[in-house]
């Protein structure tokens, strides 16, 4: 089929035009025919027209979007903090624009949607998954308040078409920490401590970090949170810091002291009674 589109010319190097639905052009599409491209010409003459074939190089080709009916959306990590945001959030689904089917100009198509509104670059690994960086909930809504769920959707084409999936990912409200016991331990060795606050929740995701060195963390209850601080290369003051999606953490306000070991040099008394007290 044929089918004519009015352009707007931007500038004497751009313009843009509608592309109608691949059932214009094969009204009993079926599987096989999904991925022919559509040759494109452009007109300049009015009516008459005078078409000027395009590039042969350069087509279009209709993509599947998911439906709810028939195709799920699944986001991991499924949680992130609401003040830090940036997690890289990995979405699987079917249908996706993948690499090996973009070319020269289309890698900033794909797109993840927060809240029918942020648009952040996707990038597409493979036809069932793709990639982005979920943003701080005030990025997505200014009077954002957590806890909230946000709506994540995709888009191929630029931010034009967004998918209908409702997936949802979920902004926590940050912790608070009060103190943490104990606060010291060898430098060479592994120390169980609990930190205690409030607003804790548990995640699958749920770390603690000492310095540069994070490790699981489990919850223990609203208020307590328990974690095994780590050997480290050498005695020092090491900033806590937490992650409820395993990638963006957040600030404790405590600091961990990595002691060296004690060194014993002398002993004295040496010798008392065999019936023991001195």
């Amino acid at each position: 089929g044929v089918y004519v589109s009015v352009a707007t010319v931007h500038s004497s190097t751009a313009l843009s035009c509608s592309v109608p639905g691949r059932h214009v052009f094969v009204p009993y599409a079926t599987e096989p025919h999904r991925d022919i491209p559509l040759t494109l010409e452009v007109n300049f003459a009015g009516d008459p027209p005078m078409w000027i074939p395009v590039n042969k190089t350069l087509t279009f080709t209709h993509h599947e979007v998911p439906v709810r009916e028939t195709q799920t959306l699944t986001i991991s990590p499924r949680q992130s903090l609401a003040s830090v945001g940036g997690a890289m959030v990995y979405i699987t689904g079917s249908d996706f624009l993948g690499p090996e089917r973009e070319r020269t100009g289309n890698a900033d198509l794909p797109l993840c949607v927060f809240g029918r509104s942020l648009r952040r670059a996707a990038t597409v690994t493979s036809p069932t998954t793709l990639q982005c960086e979920a943003p701080p909930l005030r990025a997505v809504f200014e009077d954002g308040v957590a806890p909230r769920d946000v709506r994540v959707d995709l888009s191929f084409d630029g931010g034009q078409t967004v998918t209908g999936m409702q997936a949802v990912i979920t902004y926590l409200a940050d912790f608070e920490f009060d103190q943490m016991l104990p606060t010291a331990g060898l430098y060479n060795g592994r120390t169980q401590v609990v930190l205690y606050g409030r607003y804790f929740v548990r995640t699958p995701n749920l770390l603690c970090r000492f310095g540069d060195i994070a490790v699981p963390a489990q919850l223990i209850s609203e208020r307590l949170l328990g974690c095994e601080a780590p050997a480290q290369s050498k005695p020092g003051k090491y900033p806590v810091s937490y992650a409820v999606d395993g990638q963006s953490f957040g600030s404790t306000g405590l600091l961990w002291m990595s002691l060296p070991e004690p060194n014993l040099r002398g002993l004295s008394p040496d010798r008392g009674f065999a019936l023991g007290g001195t």
